[in-house]
Parts: C-alpha cells; structure tokens; sequence
C-alpha cells in the first residue's frame, strides 16, 4: 500500500491531573514549558470537554477523578461510578461498629437500611464486602437477625428487585444475578477475561495487606 494512502494514526492521550483554564493567577500549567503540548494545541484539532459533575455520573459540585474520567471514556456515555454504593455502605458499617461498642439497635437497624440501599446501587456487592463485619459481629448474630434490622434492610432493597422480576421475569435475575455477578468472572464477556481461579489469589493478598 502506498504511503500516501495510508491512513493517519489517531492518538488518544489522557493527562490525569491536567485541565484547561485560561486565567494565569496560580496556572502551573501555563507557568510551566509545554513545547509539545503547545505544538500539539496550535497544530492539531481540538476541544473541551467536562469532566466534573453530572457530566460524567458525579452529584452537583463533586470534581471528577481519573477512574470516573476512565469509566466515561470507555463507556462512550455518561457512566454513573460507585459513588452512591460507597456512600450508603461506608454509612452502613459506621453505623454497624457505632452498634457495636453501645449495643443500641437503632444504630443496627441504621446500618441495616443503609446496606439496603447499597444494595439498590450494586447489587450483591455490598453484602460480600459486609461480611467481614458480619465476622466481627458473630457472637451477636441474633442480634442481626431481629426483626427491627431485618425489616430495615427489605423495606429498602426488596421493592425494587419485587418489581424488576414481576415485570421482566426470570431474564431478570438471570441478568442481573447469574451474569453480571458470577458468569463474569467465567467468561470475556464482561471484560473479566481472567481464568476464575485468578481471583482467589488476589483475595487472599487482599485480605492479608
């Protein structure tokens, strides 16, 4: 093929940590000596894109980061990150450990509703990583079965999953359920392209660091 006929490469390149604003006050980019960079701006097309806030899945205010930056890019869309699962369970495990060290219930029945709403956000998630908790609170496990924390936590995450299944039928948890948190790590599919057995080391060096 002649070399006038080939295409052109494209480059993606990502600047973690680099943004555009045109006010010099406190800029180190634009204090600093970019040759390439401005060669690159002055030569080639170009444009501005938010990366901060609803833009990108991130509630009003909250500045954007490398891995919701990542997560849209790939995507092709806006990709709401785990923020709300993160939120809702570290919420949950506080008020679990403040449950804990007083042995009031509400404080239980809290973390209890705010694990349900975790779940609404990730699914089966949440409840693998409460279990170290669950662990730490064994000698109470009838604690966390009463019916106040129990209640709780259906209240809030039941609804939703009743009325996905009523609507959708057993695709639904297949979907949601087998696909998504457990054939994912069997196939390619979803990007998982690791043997299953390559997550039981990493596990277990997780869990000793």
């Amino acid at each position: 093929m002649p070399s006038s006929s080939r295409p052109r490469p494209a480059v993606l390149c990502i600047l973690d940590g680099w943004g555009h604003r045109p006010d010099p006050r406190y800029n180190a980019i634009l204090d600093a000596r970019t040759p390439n960079y401005d060669r690159l701006i002055a030569t080639c097309p170009q444009g501005l894109i938010d990366a901060s806030e609803t833009f990108v899945g991130l509630p009003k205010g909250q500045m954007g980061n490398s891995e919701v930056g990542h997560m849209n890019l790939g995507a092709g869309r806006v990709a709401v990150p785990d923020l709300p699962m993160s939120a809702f369970f570290s919420a949950s495990m506080l008020s679990g450990m403040i449950w804990l060290g007083s042995g009031r219930t509400r404080w239980l029945t809290a973390a209890a509703a705010s694990l349900g709403f975790a779940m609404l956000a990730k699914g089966l998630v949440p409840l693998v990583l409460a279990i170290p908790f669950a662990w730490s609170a064994r000698a109470k496990w009838k604690d966390l079965l009463r019916w106040q924390p129990v209640a709780a936590f259906l209240a809030v995450a039941a609804p939703w999953y009743v009325l996905c299944y009523l609507k959708n039928g057993a695709p639904f948890i297949r979907t949601l359920f087998w696909e998504h948190h457990f054939g994912r790590y069997l196939s390619a599919e979803l990007l998982h392209g690791q043997p299953f057995w390559f997550f039981v080391p990493v596990l277990f060096v997780a869990s000793r660091s």
